[in-house]
């Protein structure tokens, strides 16, 4: 499964997930060398989850523990690889500089060793799943969209070229679910998430909950 969505009505057990928080999250999740990992010990699918360029923000690290611990059979560990090394995009510095020495083609060519020794380690684990923010996406949907073998989600913001994203849709040949948050701003569901703003709060945690409505659906 990749980059997990849902439809637009939303089932109500999904409604009771963790709040986003607008201040300082302590994530639930470990920290070990594999990377940072949240979830139950007794998980059976593992998720992989791709940051933005800021790296470990506390928005980002609470989205994967929603993820994690809002599936309705909370079976899902999320893993957050360190694909920076310690070095992501410092607070106000230019995004464009600092990822070009960490691309999405050296990340994507890193995946299949990571997603290798992460099924080494987690025999437990049977079903896997990645999805990604902002640069992260990029990796996720690395080739053509038409060559895309398993449901696959698009959740894009308004600064996301409108007929990029339907071109995308489109090409798509699996169960999918592509939306427009047409009032929000890049990456608002991660690191920049503007979340003392109530509309963008509110929008962010809807976000999170289309995602775990599609895991209801597609990955059951």
């Amino acid at each position: 499964m990749v980059l997990p969505a849902s439809h637009h009505g939303h089932n109500k057990a999904w409604y009771n997930i963790p709040p986003v928080l607008p201040d300082k999250y302590d994530p639930k999740g470990t920290y070990e060398q594999l990377g940072g990992i949240a979830g139950p010990s007794t998980a059976s699918k593992g998720l992989i989850s791709i940051f933005d360029p800021f790296g470990f923000a506390s928005r980002t690290m609470q989205g994967a523990d929603i993820l994690a611990f809002g599936h309705k059979n909370r079976g899902v560990n999320v893993f957050v690889p360190d694909w920076f090394v310690g070095f992501p995009v410092p607070s106000g510095c230019q995004v464009e500089r600092i990822v070009r020495a960490h691309t999405t083609q050296d990340v994507a060519a890193r995946l299949p060793n990571y997603a290798h020794t992460l099924q080494v380690a987690y025999p437990s684990i049977t079903s896997w799943g990645i999805h990604g923010y902002c640069w992260g996406g990029k990796v996720v949907e690395f080739n053509s969209a038409s060559k895309i073998p398993v449901p696959y989600a698009m959740l894009a913001s308004m600064e996301d070229p409108v007929d990029a994203v339907r071109y995308l849709e489109a090409e798509l040949r699996v169960p999918h679910h592509v939306e427009i948050f047409d009032d929000q701003a890049h990456r608002w569901m991660a690191a920049r998430a503007g979340l003392c703003n109530p509309r963008a709060k509110k929008e962010c945690a809807r976000g999170y909950r289309v995602l775990l409505d599609f895991f209801a659906e597609q990955w059951p």
